[in-house]
């Protein structure tokens, strides 16, 4: 499952929302047969508001996904990394 709100998401309520939106819809799948055991979160983190958006993903994760779902996350930092080169090279 892929749900992340893009890269113009600067709320970190934003992102607490898009995690709940893919829980639902894991579930649903659960429902229906389909065996949903990936959260893929994306890469679209404000670089600003990173700490803010860090801890509201963190706890909201902590809180919709238990360890014993089996649910595996997985997480992009790839545009955090580069930024401060465009931003040069511009």
């Amino acid at each position: 499952m892929k749900r992340y709100p893009g890269t113009s998401a600067n709320d970190a309520c934003m992102y607490c929302k898009a995690i709940q939106i893919a829980q639902e819809a894991i579930g649903l799948g659960g429902l229906v047969g389909h065996n949903m055991r990936i959260l893929d979160l994306g890469d679209s983190f404000v670089y600003e508001d990173l700490l803010a958006v860090a801890n509201t993903v963190s706890n909201t994760l902590d809180h919709l996904f238990l360890p014993s779902l089996g649910v595996h996350l997985l997480g992009g930092s790839g545009r955090l990394f580069c930024i401060d080169t465009f931003v040069l090279t511009c």
